[in-house]
């Protein structure tokens, strides 16, 4: 493939192959399963558009002219289907909409093609359905959006330039965001060509100033060190570039509040510009720098009043009005209430885990724990002393909710002690139980299966989707990299599948995720990732446990899939269900880590505690199986129930709890690529 760069475009991760280059490149695991895009020099195209590297050209003209040819083409037709041809770049909505369409295509896929061929068909096909749906519907109606606003405009200019001018300074920098803005400068470039100015330019000083003002306001207001930092160099880019992506993405939009400001004030101060009649005599993206473009245009004076009133106004509005700030330490009292926690301050409230690297001198939140019966409920106005009061960390701002109505079975029903549920307001969760599990689990889980990976270096991956080898002369084998990142998927989907009973599909989905990519998913014939095992297999080599012939693992597992209709989670259940899967050993390798992933689902299914096995108990871990096939099962069911208080003792001692200890909830955000109501947050 001379010439393409084949890129996770389309967000799902995986591989790619840089033909300029000539080497391997990785694109960052997005929580989904896995698929292939293909891109070019222009990843904005939601990377299902072909365009080839100059360098490469000749190569790339011999292998697919059409590409090339594709650009300049009059006419071009697909499947006798006429194509318009849109440049994609500087978009957002076909961005949008293309990602959508593909993630419904490859669920339908995945749900209908066999377990064995949906690692290579189903990316093959969400590309080749994908890049004509684009080409034909999604980008020509996203470029029509575009002329439609700016013939718009042009006709609201003609009647009435000072309502335009209101609009379009409102509007300008919500355009912006969704990439339509771009629709409006062709117009403006064609009117300088003709009458040697535009006026449809005049709002856009303001709307930009508007913004800078706002994002200036935040900076003189916030209290938040790592907002601030952003907020003023995103304020300099945008007074002297124009450039206000920056203080958009990064400071007003998160805030919402200081972006309404700067949209109110840019149309204000767009109002003024175009009584004056002002405008550009020159294409240049608006901004401190480019001001002298304007010189000449209608009343260059009123212009200016225009801009200073939309940096004036977005600035006052923010700093009096002002916004919901993230403050890095959350302070709060909640009372409990006949067992449900509520306060004043509830939504300000900042609750949950507490990083094991913060010290006991660190900003703490004042939990009150709901410890009074319900016949005698506690009042506002009574004192704290009344209620036992636990202090840790906070490093999440929400809103409390009460431990019974989280929706995660296994803190709701009080399996890991006392607390309460916090819904975080900005979606992030500092360093929890939820960021410590998938990285302990994959760590423990594939050193048992001979990975020689560190447990910083495994988060490590989990944290920066990257490695660094040890300065000591450590060997690593590349499935060992691999095989962790497939982990932390592996563990996204059982939490996308926790409540569903256990399948055929969700067994050989699991097997595949932990295996993609690996030398063994390179060599099908031998190892059949995805699919149950061809040849007979072992356990031991010393002294091996015969396990279930290939053409009855399905049955023996249907067997096991109906006992664990009844499973409710004791540790003799456990310990069965564990022994048997491993006893069947369906796939070819990989049945230890899909099995012990298999019990961690089962256990967030029925709401307990689940068993975590740690590799320094790898031979007591053997034993315990081992006396399970020598008629003596209750070793391995003590070794559950050991490995599941071990389990909550290790999350405990990371944050260096008291006695009792308060767990983070996080409800479903559009960010996650599962169904789940629960998420663990990177």
């Amino acid at each position: 493939m001379a010439g393409y760069r084949c890129l996770s475009a389309l967000g799902f991760g995986g591989i790619g192959y840089d033909g300029d280059a000539g080497h391997g490149i990785s694109a960052r695991s997005l929580h989904s399963r896995q698929a292939l895009g293909l891109s070019g020099d222009v990843a904005e195209s939601s990377g299902v558009v072909l365009r080839p590297s100059p360098c490469k050209a000749k190569g790339l003209r011999r292998s697919n002219p059409s590409v090339i040819e594709l650009a300049s083409a009059k006419s071009v037709h697909f499947l006798g289907i006429p194509v318009a041809i849109v440049n994609y770049t500087y978009t957002v909505i076909p961005i949008i909409i293309t990602i959508w369409a593909a993630s419904k295509l490859e669920h339908v896929l995945n749900k209908y093609l066999p377990s064995n061929l949906r690692n290579f068909l189903s990316p093959m096909l969400v590309v080749l359905i994908t890049v004509p749906l684009v080409l034909l519907t999604i980008g020509p109606l996203s470029s029509w959006c575009a002329e439609g606003l700016a013939n718009g405009l042009e006709w609201l200019w003609s009647k009435a330039p000072i309502v335009g001018g209101l609009i379009l300074g409102a509007a300008w920098q919500p355009l912006v965001v969704f990439g339509i803005h771009w629709g409006v400068w062709p117009v403006i470039i064609n009117d300088i060509t003709l009458d040697g100015s535009s006026h449809l330019s005049a709002p856009l000083l303001p709307a930009v100033f508007g913004m800078c003002g706002a994002v200036f306001g935040v900076f003189l207001k916030t209290k938040n060190k790592r907002l601030k930092e952003l907020a003023g160099p995103a304020t300099i880019t945008g007074v002297f570039a124009g450039i206000t992506e920056p203080a958009i993405y990064g400071v007003t939009l998160p805030l919402r509040r200081p972006f309404i400001y700067a949209v109110i004030a840019g149309g204000v101060g767009g109002a003024i510009a175009a009584a004056g009649g002002g405008g550009t005599t020159a294409f240049a993206l608006p901004g401190g720098l480019t001001i002298p473009v304007y010189i000449g245009v209608g009343n260059f004076a009123v212009e200016m009043i225009g801009t200073g009133v939309a940096a004036v106004l977005a600035f006052i509005l923010t700093v009096t009005i002002g916004f919901k700030d993230m403050p890095e330490d959350s302070v709060a009292s909640v009372a409990a209430e006949t067992g449900d926690i509520n306060a004043a301050q509830a939504d300000d409230w900042a609750a949950a885990v507490p990083a094991a690297a913060q010290s006991a001198q660190s900003s703490k939140t004042v939990l009150a724990a709901a410890t009074a019966p319900a016949a005698a409920p506690m009042t506002a106005t009574q004192t704290v002393a009344e209620t036992k009061v636990i202090a840790v960390t906070s490093p999440a701002t929400g809103k409390v909710i009460a431990l019974q109505n989280i929706a995660d079975q296994i803190f709701a029903s009080g399996a890991l002690g006392k607390g309460a549920g916090v819904l975080p307001s900005d979606g992030r969760i500092s360093h929890g139980a939820y960021y410590w599990t998938p990285i302990v689990l994959a760590y423990n889980s594939n050193h048992i299966a001979g990975s020689t990976l560190t447990q910083r270096q495994t988060q490590q991956i989990y944290d920066t989707d990257s490695f660094t080898p040890q300065g000591d002369g450590q060997s690593i084998k590349v499935d060992d990299i691999i095989e962790t990142k497939n982990h932390f998927r592996a563990f996204d989907l059982i939490l996308d599948h926790y409540q569903e009973p256990l399948s055929h599909d969700l067994l050989t989905s699991l097997h595949a995720m932990l295996k993609a990519d690996t030398s063994q998913a390179r060599n099908p014939r031998m190892w059949n990732v995805g699919g149950y095992k061809r040849h007979p297999n072992q356990i031991g080599m010393f002294d091996p446990v015969k396990t279930t012939q290939p053409d009855h693992v399905r049955a023996e597992l249907d067997d096991l899939f109906t006992l664990m209709a009844a499973f409710t989670g004791t540790d003799a259940q456990f310990a069965r269900f564990h022994a048997t899967f491993e006893a069947i050993h369906p796939f070819s390798d990989g049945n230890g880590r899909v099995g012990r992933l298999l019990m961690f689902k089962e256990s967030l299914r029925v709401g307990v505690l689940p068993p975590v096995i740690f590799d320094d108990e790898k031979s007591q871990y053997l034993a315990a199986l081992s006396a399970w096939h020598l008629d003596a099962p209750e070793n391995l069911a003590d070794f559950m129930h050991h490995s599941r208080e071990r389990y909550r003792d290790e999350i405990l001692s990371q944050f260096d709890a008291g006695h009792e200890f308060v767990y983070q909830f996080t409800e479903r955000t559009s960010l996650d690529g599962f169904d789940s109501q629960t998420r663990f947050a990177r």
